[in-house]
């Protein structure tokens, strides 16, 4: 199970958004990292929002940022990239584990 914190600077916490961060995350779990945490924050600038997400396993430290002009969007870009460093590690792992056995 996966421990994610949720900051919200400079803006007001929302349940929704708290929501679909931890339904949004729960994805993450099929690549198999150990002992997963994870670290979102939100900040409010002039006219967009910023968010920050830090991924940490025993494996692996991700992060991604992304400005966008709704939270949502900030949020969903910034998990694409996490994401990205993820299944990156994940398939190299696979494919070197693979070439071990051959």
């Amino acid at each position: 199970m996966m421990k994610i914190e949720i900051t919200f600077k400079q803006m007001d916490s929302s349940d929704s958004v708290k929501s679909h961060i931890e339904e949004k995350m729960s994805k993450l779990e099929r690549y198999g990292f150990h002992a997963m945490a994870a670290h979102v924050t939100f900040h409010h600038e002039r006219n967009h929002h910023q968010a920050e997400i830090d991924f940490s396993s025993k494996e692996i430290h991700a992060r991604g940022e992304a400005a966008h002009s709704d939270v949502y969007g900030a949020f969903e870009e910034a998990l694409e990239k996490v994401e990205k460093t993820l299944r990156r590690f994940h398939d190299k792992k696979v494919r070197n584990r693979g070439d071990a056995r051959a």
